[in-house]
């Protein structure tokens, strides 16, 4: 098994709001078999609309 620690988007960790147009994204692949590695990546991106009422 793998998993992506330490997300990174711009350099700042747990980042929102970005408003990069080509935002750098960095993250630590920890793997438990030797010799295990990345071969590659998929990065999913969306949009939240925070709902809510104004005053």
């Amino acid at each position: 098994m793998f998993e992506a620690r330490d997300l990174k988007t711009e350099c700042l960790p747990a980042r929102r709001g970005i408003v990069a147009p080509t935002p750098e994204f960095a993250w630590a692949f920890c793997g438990d078999r030797n010799g295990q590695r990345q071969t590659g990546s998929e990065i999913s991106l969306g949009t939240h609309q925070q709902q809510g009422k104004t005053a």
